[in-house]
């Protein structure tokens, strides 16, 4: 048995049955990345998600994220990955939002798309400055 917790669901699996599991956590799981995935921990002050949306949507991750969103028509990857990661700085009703994001960073990374440095000095510091843990970043 193994338990896996993804973006607000904790999954509890008698292997080879994963009805159910999302796609992405199964090829991890095939490829022996874990059994089990922890909860990310919790900041001690809050994140500020509102500020990553603004950042991401008109500030200076715009640059990265339409990027991503380029990239996203042409590898279905990309596409579950910018999805996963919009939808955790924009859905409030998803308990495990740092799981989430934590989720389709780990996607995008493993999908080919290539970060520039400069891409990933920006998010790192987005993340510093709008007290998200080390967790997210890239």
């Amino acid at each position: 048995m193994i338990k896996i917790s993804y973006a607000d669901t904790t999954y509890v699996l008698n292997p080879p049955n994963f009805e159910g599991l999302p796609a992405i956590l199964r090829e991890k799981y095939d490829r022996g990345e874990y059994t089990e995935i922890p909860d990310l921990p919790h900041p001690s002050l809050p994140s500020d998600w509102e500020g990553l949306l603004n950042r991401l949507l008109s500030g200076d991750l715009y640059e990265l994220f339409k990027s991503i969103t380029n990239a996203a028509f042409s590898n279905p990857t990309v596409l579950v990955a910018r999805n996963d990661i919009y939808g955790a700085i924009s859905n409030p009703k998803i308990s495990d939002r740092l799981g989430a994001l934590r989720a389709g960073l780990d996607m995008l990374e493993n999908s080919g798309f290539e970060l520039t440095e400069q891409h990933k000095t920006l998010w790192n510091q987005a993340v510093d400055e709008l007290n998200f843990p080390d967790e997210v970043k890239l």
